[in-house]
């Protein structure tokens, strides 16, 4: 190799300033403040920072301190939280992200090779690249040549050769003479003149592209319209109590007397101080309805199993990533290193009668062994760098690797003929003066005579036996190579007579999980498109391979010159049939991500390739491989350390387990709320001006919620989670069903604690007449166990309230922690919470009580069930494919 005298230091300096350095600028960090500051976005504590500034403003005089700073606790805890979650996962991926970023070149400067920075390398400089590196910024060919893999640019799979040129070129990844940064060098070496750095590079263009806009996830969305109708039905209720409150104490305190409401309501200070207790109660409403803990318990479910996840090998950098993974309803899975293993490998040999064996000590056992053994040590360009195979091509280094478990590869040590694209074949010749020599069939059977049976022996060579099995192999993608023995080298002269030793078959195989991975997304009810930069025909092999293209699903196979002849409606017309686009581009990707996404579908993307990132940003939920590129994790929503797409079906099936504990306990908190709301309605009625205070409910909310939140997060999965039809992505949070289960238990909660309040037995018992203070503890007990009760019955609709209680082990210790801080809170609470010690017998006669509500529900789980026989059962998706968009 040439020695060049390469930049000198002013040089450097000069081109550093005028084309900037090669450091690509990733996404500014947010910082922890700033995240906080974010999540204060979430709709539920919108309602209580209302609540809040209410509270504040127009109680100041009588204003409660402790309570609001209970409503700052629910809106502070909640965003810390949620804060802490997601920095403390974005610090694992930076971690992840860190060891990339120590990559070195060996650059020519002042006449030297020395080894530097890739953020050091400027526009001009001459970098050595060799076998093994990646090339660490776009350039020209100046000496030599190599083959690169350009797959993490442009998803193909085939290598690309690189040979200097003397002609200039278009900046294209086609071109013969241009390298670019990303691609890895898979042989040869030579040195390349810098033209690109940074984000002037074709991996920094990609990188800009990742400053999309995306849209917001489902999850928000829902929740944005829960509570739009939560804070609706809190603001109309909150204003029915203050003009109620207003209209007792002026019109029917005063026998609707004209003259006493004058009177006594005459002067402005009496007026005001009415409408100050009037709001109080309207924001003691505005509280009771909202449900404080909500904002938590989804960061605590989320948060909870993200570390669950991280065992499965699923890195969550986003936390609704989580759950807009189990709303997915269309994936877009890129093929190399997702659907397939990502490398070439031998998946078996073909005798020359025909005969296919796959396992290797069958191979060994086989006569030809010892010559497809020399054919992998001598007959290649491979070499063993710290104990991995490395250097030649993709092909060799999958032969080596096959064969060669136990020996070194050496070369062509006693001559041979190296591979060129050019000629198709290599050969070698051995010590014995035979030659091994490998290539294309179509180049080498014309010079097949004879070919080695089973024996051993040398038998007259039948290319019809052999056909069969070679024409299976290539229908699937497979690309076979002859091995062959001869007298002497091929010349120019021609080939000799060859003898047939056998064919290798060599892909890049199907990951052992891809079929049934891909099978169980099909029964979850989401659609698998399969995108390639691979041609149609190889392309489609693998989708019927794995089961993507089917006789009852998706068949339509697109190519990307085809998909870019048509119009965006035409795309949407058939996207529901389409099963592959193969010689994807990027912006293929992105386009038909957003076409789908116009379609309201909830759109998942996976990659592992900078070609990826765009629409691995714009998707719903971006699935990066681990073993992928940077720009590419920064991209996605989930990394898959493991590379194995069925992690994604975990990730799914985790999401849609999270889905159904936070709709449980949205049923649990808001028949809890719609109970408080109603006695806080009804109990001025009874006598009883406020049965719950702030103070109470805010420890229900938050406290006792929170506790439930982690009960609930604990829950397993059921059989049927991966069978049922993915939520549309603005469907409601609430269904009839969970509505239904709302009313039901909020009513008849209420019940109890209208029977409480109401009847003079308890009362007298209790003492209220005398001193209030038990009868409100003992109601605060009450309400908290009616809550402990409502717990069970939310958990499941099974009649058997302890169904699956055993993969939940969690479920009971968080209840027995609730009961006792409940305990905790009547004797040691205080004026705080209003609570005064109880007796034994007081408290086991109010557990009694609460334990009412669970045969109640009983009867409703009884009705329904009745009705689920009559054919109202739960939409499932059968063995077919269901179309999510119909």
């Amino acid at each position: 190799m040439k020695q060049y005298k390469g930049l000198d230091n002013e040089a450097v300096v000069l081109s550093r300033k005028r084309h900037g350095s090669n450091r690509l600028k990733g996404r500014k960090k947010a910082s922890f403040f700033q995240k906080l500051l974010s999540n204060f976005s979430d709709p539920i504590v919108k309602i209580l920072l209302a609540a809040l500034l209410i509270n504040v403003l127009f109680t100041l005089q009588n204003m409660n301190l402790y309570e609001c700073l209970g409503i700052m606790l629910a809106i502070l805890v909640s965003a810390f939280v949620s804060t802490i979650s997601e920095y403390g996962s974005e610090n694992a991926f930076e971690k992840m992200l860190a060891a990339g970023e120590k990559q070195t070149a060996y650059v020519f400067r002042n006449s030297e090779l020395i080894s530097l920075s890739l953020d050091d390398i400027v526009v001009g400089d001459m970098v050595l690249i060799e076998a093994g590196e990646a090339i660490s910024a776009d350039g020209i060919l100046i000496e030599g040549n190599v083959s690169v893999d350009q797959s993490a640019l442009n998803g193909e799979s085939r290598e690309s050769k690189k040979r200097p040129l003397s002609f200039q070129t278009l900046r294209t990844l086609d071109a013969e003479n241009r390298v670019f940064r990303g691609s890895l060098v898979t042989q040869g070496r030579a040195v390349i003149q810098v033209t690109e750095v940074g984000e002037n590079t074709f991996l920094g263009g990609v990188a800009k592209e990742l400053t999309l806009d995306t849209r917001e996830s489902p999850m928000k969305l829902r929740l944005s319209a829960l509570a739009k109708t939560i804070s609706r039905i809190g603001y109309v209720l909150a204003a029915v109590v203050a003009l109620s409150y207003l209209f007792g104490k002026i019109v029917v305190d005063n026998g609707f007397s004209l003259a006493l409401m004058a009177e006594n309501y005459g002067d402005l200070h009496s007026v005001l101080s009415l409408c100050v207790r009037a709001l109080t109660l309207a924001v003691t409403v505005v509280v009771v309805a909202v449900p404080e803990g909500l904002p938590m318990m989804i960061c605590v479910v989320l948060s909870s199993n993200m570390k669950r996840m991280l065992k499965d090998q699923i890195l969550v950098k986003k936390m609704v990533g989580i759950e807009t993974a189990g709303s997915m309803n269309l994936l877009f899975c890129d093929k190399t290193g997702t659907i397939t293993n990502g490398v070439q490998s031998v998946e078996g040999i073909v005798l020359s009668g025909g005969e296919w064996i796959q396992d290797y000590k069958k191979i060994t056992r086989e006569a030809v062994f010892p010559y497809l053994l020399a054919n992998a040590v001598y007959n290649t360009d491979c070499q063993l760098v710290d104990g991995k195979i490395a250097g030649s091509n993709a092909t060799d280094r999958a032969i080596v690797s096959f064969f060669a478990k136990d020996a070194v590869p050496r070369g062509a040590i006693y001559g041979g003929v190296p591979f060129h694209s050019r000629y198709k074949y290599s050969a070698a010749m051995l010590c014995d003066r035979k030659v091994v020599i490998k290539g294309a069939p179509e180049v080498l059977f014309p010079y097949m005579e004879y070919a080695f049976n089973r024996a051993g022996e040398k038998t007259t060579f039948d290319k019809t036996a052999i056909m069969k099995t070679y024409r299976t192999l290539t229908s699937r993608s497979s690309r076979v190579l002859a091995v062959a023995l001869a007298d002497r080298m091929p010349s120019a002269l021609g080939f000799p007579s060859l003898t047939l030793v056998a064919l290798v078959a060599i892909r890049d195989t199907v990951r052992k999980s891809a079929y049934q991975s891909v099978k169980t997304l099909h029964e979850a009810g989401i659609a698998v498109v399969m995108m390639t930069g691979d041609g149609p025909d190889t392309a489609r092999a693998i989708a019927n391979e794995v089961g993507i293209i089917s006789n009852t699903g998706r068949q339509t196979v697109l190519t990307g010159s085809e998909l870019a002849a048509m119009t965006d409606t035409e795309v949407a017309k058939i996207l529901p049939h389409l099963a592959v686009l193969s010689r994807a581009l990027p912006q293929d990707k992105t386009r038909l991500v957003r076409i789908a996404q116009s379609l309201d579908l909830v759109v998942g993307m996976t990659g592992d390739g900078v070609n990826d990132a765009p629409a691995l940003k714009l998707s719903d939920v971006g699935f990066a491989m681990g073993s992928g590129t940077d720009i590419a994790k920064e991209a996605g929503d989930i990394v898959i350390l493991n590379n194995d797409i069925l992690a994604i079906v975990k990730a799914v099936l985790y999401g849609r387990t999270i889905f159904k504990s936070i709709c449980k306990f949205i049923v649990f908190q808001l028949t809890m709320n719609l109970c408080a709301v109603s006695v806080t309605l009804i109990g001025p009625l009874l006598g009883i001006e406020a049965p719950i205070t702030i103070m109470q409910m805010l420890w229900i909310n938050m406290i006792m919620d929170t506790l439930g939140g982690l009960a609930f997060a604990g829950e397993a999965p059921t059989p049927d989670t991966m069978r049922e039809v993915p939520k549309k992505r603005k469907d409601s949070l609430l269904t009839y069903e969970m509505l239904g289960k709302i009313l039901w238990n909020g009513f008849m909660t209420l019940l109890l604690c209208m029977c409480f309040m109401s009847l003079d037995y308890i009362k007298n018992a209790l003492g209220f007449a005398e001193n209030p203070l038990m009868f409100y503890s003992a109601f605060f007990s009450l309400f908290v166990f009616l809550g402990i009760m409502q717990f069970f019955n939310a958990r499941t609709e099974r009649i058997n309230l302890f169904a699956n209680l055993k993969k939940n082990r969690s479920f009971m210790s968080i209840t027995a922690l609730v009961m006792t801080v409940q305990l905790l809170m009547v004797f040691f609470g205080g004026t705080l919470f209003r609570t005064t010690p109880l007796s034994l017998h007081i408290l086991l006669g109010l557990l009694a009580m609460s334990f009412a509500v669970v045969p109640l529900d009983v009867i409703r789980k009884a009705i329904m069930r009745i009705g689920n026989t009559r054919g109202e059962k739960k939409e499932t998706v059968p063995h077919k494919i269901a179309p999510a968009w119909e």
